[in-house]
């Protein structure tokens, strides 16, 4: 028989150790990486605060950097209106005034203009003056910047209470002096610090921060939140000064508040061309009490009998929660362009449809946007790649500056960007959005140390009138974009039924241009140029006319520009140049001298490496001198003298044939490029000539022009002469060679041939009556 003991049932001591102790080890590792999560999660919460610190400090600096430099511009052309107005003069302050007010119209942060004189006396305002006028000599701020030794940038001086406005400014003055240095007085702008500080509150998304504006000498400029009584104190000793001086311009640290001692993070950037630091701290309370927050760890994982399932609970929590940010991070990169952080094409398409269909259920105006960024390749070619990057994230921030919250703004791809603006109440809104985006982008974008001026180019279509869903919106907002580049860049150009009517119109010229040559649909027009005074043919240029089998005629100024942006001019060009020497050839001889040919050509053909070779082979061919030959370039298609076309142009002067500048006074190149480029005539644009009959500027210009092409040795040609007092007003100006319909519209090669023989004739017959 067993004793009770024995029939007792043994517990498994070992492996119940083993549970415990794996128990404990679980607890311990458990302990340990919640003690590392904690640790982790406090740096990451200190990392992201640091990396959001810094990335407002730069945007704060950049914004008031780019504020004080519009201010200095504006302030210095107010100094050079008044060179037209002397505001000494009482006869003068009322057009002062004026200017004074329109210039404060164009720039509303501006709390006040003043002209003041050198003691100080306000001579102009841009608010009403009482009668009484007020003396601004004993103010610090005209006395301080009277006696600076920087003349020639903008004084900023300590904020000032306005006890009209009741609210706070900045002095901005600009010293006068006149030819010889001496102090006339100075232009005051008022900066009102709360319509600064509105760019701040919009950006800045962190709780507790403190922005403020200092100038180099430690007087507070403005702050927010607003402390009025904060900008009497001096703060030379507070740390973000001691830092930089110990460390650099800009930079990052930790340090105490001077206002109420909490511990801060602290982001600074100098703004050194105005003598500024700007600085945004966040309180580093608010951010332990943030990050305690997030601990979710439970209290109770000393209950043995619940550790394995917490545990488990922990893994599954962390694997779900890991997983779900990795889809929301595949999400969004599916949906965002990587570059600006901007929605994609994906994501704004389907905004758009969610947004047209609320606009066609509430009937209310919906607006797309597509905007380019003008001359955006040469940036990448000329600074590189990452440059183009930077340019991309400014000019998406900028972007997102100019809209609402509720409106989207998207990157396309390269440096093509569209913005949707729903639920507008006037169609007419876009247009004043599209205004503040060309404003803003007019403003210098400082990349490194360059500043570059980036323009946009911006098309606009509206719902329900320019498409009626989300594919033919965006085909007329993008017309209407390429719209506004061709008229120039730097514009708004809206859809409208005349642009759809080009698109189309535009569409059928492509197709009939890609077989117009196969057809033989071109052909060559000669217009004669005659000597002024004798009217005896010299030259006759050769002008390219189409006549297309199914849209009949088309004008040179309509289908030369698509063929320029189809790559059709170098074929179209050398069959110019061909037929026009072919009939050159038999032209017969004037006075015993062959005319000369003219033919147009286009920049595209000069980049052409073998346009030298393709115009002394068909002198050749037709043995036709090279003296003969001359090629026109408009003045607005100028390359630049030392590109490798303006070298092939030196090489067929070299050999003999003539180069012309057509159309001079319509372009916007440089005077130098008539010394620098190898021309040897100037062709005056038939534009000056219409109107030298009824304008004495337009005579005096004539003139101008004419003697400074005889200056430099070129020969002047007078364009578009349509009756005898024009051709007597150009031969008077020295004009010596002419051309219009007073003489001979274009004709056809063989009309050409019987009139040059006519001409002949009737001067052989003249000849043999005298």
């Amino acid at each position: 028989m067993k004793t009770r003991d024995e029939r007792q049932p043994r517990l498994p001591g070992l492996p119940v150790l083993k549970l415990l102790l794996g128990g404990i080890v679980l607890v311990a590792l458990i302990v340990a990486l919640t003690a590392y999560e904690t640790y982790t999660r406090r740096e990451r919460a200190y990392a992201e605060v640091e990396r959001d610190l810094k990335l407002l400090a730069t945007a704060m600096s950049g914004y008031t950097a780019r504020t004080f430099q519009s201010l200095e511009l504006m302030l210095r052309n107010i100094e050079g209106d008044l060179h037209e107005f002397n505001p000494e003069r009482p006869q003068d302050r009322v057009g002062a005034t004026r200017m004074l007010r329109l210039r404060h119209a164009d720039f509303p942060m501006v709390a006040s203009l003043n002209i003041l004189g050198a003691q100080g006396e306000l001579l102009a305002a841009s608010i009403p003056i009482p009668e009484k006028r007020p003396h601004y000599g004993d103010r610090d701020y005209f006395r301080e910047a009277r006696a600076r030794s920087d003349k020639r940038r903008i004084y900023i001086g300590r904020p000032i209470f306005g006890r009209k406005s009741q609210r706070w400014a900045i002095p901005v003055i600009l010293n006068r002096h006149d030819a010889q240095g001496q102090f006339i007085g100075a232009i005051y702008a008022g900066l009102d610090i709360e319509k600064l500080t509105e760019y701040f509150r919009s950006t800045t998304n962190l709780t507790g921060t403190v922005t403020s504006l200092y100038r180099d000498d430690a007087r507070l400029l403005a702050r927010l939140p607003a402390l009025p009584e904060a900008f009497d104190k001096d703060y030379a000793e507070i740390n973000v000064f001691r830092e930089r001086q110990q460390r650099s311009a800009d930079g990052f640290y930790h340090g105490r508040d001077p206002g109420d001692a909490a511990p801060r993070s602290v982001a600074y950037r100098s703004i050194g061309e105005f003598g500024l630091l700007l600085s945004i701290s966040a309180n580093e309370e608010v951010i332990e009490n943030t990050w305690r927050q997030s601990l979710t760890l439970p209290l109770a994982i000393s209950f043995a009998g619940l550790l394995l399932c917490l545990t488990l609970l922990a893994v599954a929590l962390r694997q779900w929660r890991n997983q779900r940010d990795l889809q929301a991070r595949f999400a969004w990169q599916a949906n965002h362009d990587p570059a600006t952080a901007l929605p994609n094409r994906f994501l704004f398409e389907d905004r758009l449809q969610k947004a047209l269909h609320t606009a066609g259920r509430h009937r209310a105006p919906l607006a797309l946007m597509f905007i380019d960024l003008d001359n955006f390749k040469r940036i990448n070619d000329s600074l590189g790649h990452a440059a183009g990057d930077q340019v991309l994230r400014t000019a998406a921030v900028w972007l997102r500056t100019c809209v609402r919250e509720s409106d989207t703004v998207a990157r396309f791809g390269g440096d093509e960007f569209a913005i949707l603006l729903p639920e507008l109440m006037r169609e007419s809104d876009a247009g004043i959005v599209a205004g503040k985006i060309l404003q803003q982008f007019n403003t210098p974008m400082h990349i490194g140390e360059r500043a570059l001026t980036i323009t946009t180019s911006i098309g606009i279509a509206t719902y329900p009138a320019d498409g009626g869903d989300g594919t033919q919106l965006m085909a007329s907002a993008d017309a209407a974009m390429y719209k506004a580049k061709e008229a120039g860049r730097n514009l708004v150009c809206h859809f409208s039924q005349t642009l759809a009517e080009e698109i189309s119109r535009r569409l059928q010229l492509e197709t009939q241009l890609q077989e117009a040559l196969e057809r033989q649909e071109f052909a060559l027009v000669f217009q004669p140029v005659v000597d002024a005074g004798s009217g005896q043919p010299v030259a006759a240029e050769a002008l390219l006319r189409w006549h297309s089998a199914e849209l009949g005629k088309v004008g040179p100024d309509e289908f030369i520009p698509i063929a320029e942006s189809m790559g059709l001019i170098p074929a179209i060009g050398e069959y110019v140049l061909r037929e026009a020497c072919r009939e050159a050839a038999r032209w017969p001889a004037v006075a015993g001298r062959g005319l000369r040919l003219s033919v147009n050509v286009s920049t595209r053909q000069l980049e052409q490496p073998g346009f030298h070779n393709l115009v002394e082979r068909t002198l050749r061919e037709f043995s036709l001198p090279p003296e003969r030959l001359a090629l026109e370039i408009t003045e607005s298609l100028l390359v630049t003298p030392d590109s490798p076309a303006c070298h092939q142009l030196r090489s067929l002067r070299a050999l003999g044939v003539g180069i012309a500048i057509d159309d001079f006074g319509t372009g916007y190149s440089s005077l130098s490029y008539l010394s620098r480029f190898p021309f040897n005539s100037l062709k005056i644009d038939r534009s000056f000539v219409a109107r030298i009959e009824d304008s004495e500027p337009d005579r005096l210009l004539v003139r101008a022009v004419v003697a400074l092409a005889h200056g430099l040795g070129l020969q002047a040609v007078g364009e578009g002469v349509e009756n005898e007092n024009q051709r007597l007003l150009l031969r008077d100006s020295g004009c010596r060679w002419l051309q219009g319909y007073l003489f001979a519209r274009p004709l056809a090669a063989a009309q050409f041939t019987a009139w040059l023989s006519a001409w002949n004739g009737t001067a052989d017959a003249a000849r043999g009556t005298g």
